[in-house]
């Protein structure tokens, strides 16, 4: 199966149209990152989803938006589902 492309705009010297992998483009990466953690989430029950979900948000208008909270916390989510150790990019 083939990537979907979408047209972005014109190239910068020749002036031919440009075509971009739509999973290249940033705000369909962070979707696919977003779905993928959904696909993580569903494989857990009820409560552990929801205590998840509670580390990075506690509430509609509080919640974390730090990345290094987020990596640790999709990386716990990433143990737990795999039941494997998973390797720290550090």
């Amino acid at each position: 199966m083939q990537t979907p492309t979408i047209f972005i705009g014109r190239g910068l010297r020749s002036g031919l149209s440009r075509l971009w992998h739509a999973t290249e483009h940033p705000a369909c990466r962070s979707q696919r990152m977003g779905l993928e953690d959904l696909c993580l989430l569903e494989q857990l029950d009820k409560d552990e989803r929801e205590n998840f979900a509670k580390k990075l948000v506690r509430s509609y208008e509080d919640y974390d938006i730090s990345i290094p909270a987020y990596r640790n916390v999709k990386k716990e989510l990433l143990k737990r589902v795999s039941g494997k150790q998973v390797l720290s990019n550090d």
